[in-house]
């Protein structure tokens, strides 16, 4: 689970310092942007709870010490006195009202027995629920004279119905300037045309989520959350999950869906939370479209940003290392007669003619189901980049993990990418595990144009021999003109059909493979397909099949047993010992990544092991992992620190 905690200013993470955080990777722009964003919303929240210029506190409930009684008073009248800036909800009364905050700064805050409590400020964790009429959202929110600062802390808001403007159910805001802070708040079984539980609708508005739950909430698109706005932006942290939400619109373009999340017109989603242990609870999980999008679906230049690692901004850090961002059992269906829905079970990304980006780091993708094509995450054009640093990471190995994803489909339909379909994306694969996934083709991966580059990533257990329902062809299918680079990859253990990579056309297509091992004994030949039209650059690779490698004239190749640790465990570490692949190639770094799937730095000349070909250039290892293992001194990686 993830957990927050403040310090003076932000999160601080106990015992982080300075030389745990090393080689960051370079954050794509967005990212960056997007993290000091949060960081100082979270400031201001914590420092600054109250809104700009002060104001009066009002207590509301029905006992004899508020401020207020609510037989009397409703929150909106309190809303409406330009002189109060918090109201406080007590317990001793149950408040039914559809809230309109327009051109205002206010705090609404629950968890308060009575009044008494609430007038001294003495707040519990509990939840205190306002009820909507059913006829429009629960809260509305608008007005951009100036920039307002709202706190919805300690609530629970249900029985909102999205209207005419304001499309959500539970919050719903129209143009609004706003930072908008949701603490503590469980929305659900609301209603919307876009976003069940929360709708942005343009305006520069800037909502952070923490420990809070969008869950059981229904809409058109986004049946948990939708955005929209190039000036928009929603961070989830802490404690929250957007969880059981639908999305039922199936009839439309391949655009619509979102049974979580819905983003789109440039709008920025950024999730900090997320569980290895109870995925199902946390992250974004369960939730179901019955177009594409499972999970979330991006289109129109949106933006994606799950962040599992910790990330520092001036002397402070926020994040936790010690769980992943979860996207989790979440399903596309496709309930039409068209076979053209049911993409992206985990993710859809949608960029066509637009900058759509999926940035991914610390991610565990688990158990999605799509109905066509992409079990895990399906992009149409838009950009993915999976990345992860050397500090410290939910699991060690598998900091990004891709595992038990599913395409499949009843109706006989092929179906493509396990875990991954990509379609005319620019691509960055790194340091990713791939397990147990499955399709009818292209069990880890499929690749229909565009540019992908995978490194330091292992692909292994992935298919199923055919059995259950599904061909189980190629552990990566390939068609449609793809250019695909493979450096220091390990490819093990799966059990596809027919061939470890499939080519199923005859298009011009790009095959670079460096300084890996395919050593996949169930999974057939190593390539099947026309090898005309293909350019191609293949060197140091271990492999158990070497006919197509030695087709297309690759260099040092050896056809032996990698000699992992323990390959029934799924330990794909080399044998510092017996492995052949150790100081088995030279330097290509074609991908800029000079770290292992550990996170240790490549290129150790082992001097146990004579260097391949008593080449002293011979230097890095073969497939995703660089072993230490003979280092008496750096073997439990000090040299990183």
């Amino acid at each position: 689970m993830k957990k927050i905690i403040f310090t003076v200013l932000l999160f601080q993470i106990v015992g982080l310092s300075a030389k745990n955080i090393i080689d960051k990777k370079e954050l794509p722009e967005f990212v960056q942007k997007e993290l000091q964003k949060t960081a100082i919303h979270l400031s201001n929240y914590k420092n600054q709870n109250m809104v700009k210029g002060g104001g009066s506190i009002a207590s509301i409930g029905g006992d004899a010490n508020c401020n207020y009684n609510v037989n009397s008073t409703s929150i909106q009248d309190l809303i409406n006195n330009a002189s109060i800036a918090e109201i406080r909800l007590a317990d001793t009364a149950s408040y039914f009202e559809d809230l309109f905050i327009s051109d205002k700064s206010i705090s609404i805050r629950g968890g308060f027995a009575n009044c008494m409590d609430a007038n001294s400020n003495n707040q519990s964790n509990t939840q205190t629920l306002i009820t909507g009429s059913g006829s429009a959202p629960v809260i509305s929110i608008s007005g951009s004279s100036e920039a307002h600062n709202i706190v919805l802390q300690n609530l629970g808001l249900t029985n909102g119905q999205g209207a005419e403007f304001f499309h959500g159910g539970g919050i719903s805001t129209l143009g609004a300037s706003a930072s908008i802070t949701v603490d503590n708040v469980n929305i659900f079984g609301n209603t919307g045309t876009s976003g069940g539980g929360i709708a942005i609708n343009n305006g520069d508005t800037d909502m952070v989520i923490l420990n809070s739950f969008i869950q059981s909430n229904t809409a058109d698109s986004g049946g948990g959350i939708h955005c929209l706005g190039t000036d928009a932006s929603i961070a989830i942290l802490g404690l929250s999950g957007v969880l059981n939400n639908f999305a039922n619109d199936e009839i439309g373009s391949d655009e619509i869906g979102g049974g979580g999340i819905y983003i789109t017109e440039g709008c920025v989603v950024s999730v900090f939370s997320g569980s290895k242990d109870n995925p199902s609870q946390y992250g974004i999980s369960g939730n179901t479209s019955q177009s594409n999008g499972g999970g979330v679906l991006l289109t129109n230049g949106a933006k994606l940003n799950l962040y599992g690692q910790v990330f520092c901004y001036g002397n402070n850090c926020y994040g936790d290392a010690s769980q992943p961002v979860n996207i989790s059992n979440n399903k596309a269906y496709d309930n039409t007669v068209f076979d053209f829905f049911g993409n992206g079970g985990g993710i859809y990304a949608y960029g066509f003619q637009s900058d759509t980006q999926v940035y991914m780091q610390g991610v565990l993708i688990n158990n999605n189901h799509a109905d066509q094509h992409g079990g895990g995450l399906m992009s149409n054009t838009a950009n993915i980049e999976l990345q992860r640093d050397n500090a410290g990471c939910w699991d060690s190995v598998r900091c990004n993990f891709f595992q038990g994803n599913e395409a499949k489909n009843s109706e006989g339909d092929d179906s493509y990418g396990g875990a991954l379909y990509l379609s005319g994306s620019n691509s960055i694969i790194n340091n990713t595990f791939f397990e147990d996934n499955r399709a009818d083709y292209g069990v880890a991966i499929s690749l229909r144009t565009g540019i992908t580059n995978i490194s330091g990533s292992v692909l292994n257990n992935n298919g199923n021999s055919g059995q259950g329902g599904l061909v189980d062809n190629y552990v990566i299918s390939l068609q449609d003109s793809p250019e695909i680079t493979i450096e220091h990859a390990t490819i093990t253990d799966n059990k596809a059909t027919t061939a470890v990579l499939g080519r199923l056309d005859f298009t011009n297509m790009t095959l670079n493979i460096y300084s890996s091992i395919i050593h996949d004994v169930n999974s057939g030949t190593l390539f099947d397909g026309n090898t005309g039209f293909m350019a191609s650059d293949l060197d140091c690779i271990i492999a158990h099949d070497l006919v197509f490698l030695n087709t297309m004239i690759a260099t040092n190749t050896l056809n032996e047993n990698p000699q992992f640790v323990n390959s029934a465990q799924r330990d794909y570490h080399l044998n510092s010992i017996l492995s052949p692949a150790v100081d088995f190639c030279v330097l290509h770094n074609t991908l800029g990544d000079i770290r292992d799937m550990d996170g240790q730095l490549r290129g150790w000349d082992d001097n146990l092991v004579a260097n391949n070909q008593g080449n002293p250039l011979m230097v890095y290892d073969a497939g995703a992992d660089e072993t230490y293992d003979n280092d008496i001194i750096f073997a439990n990686d000090f040299e990183q620190k």
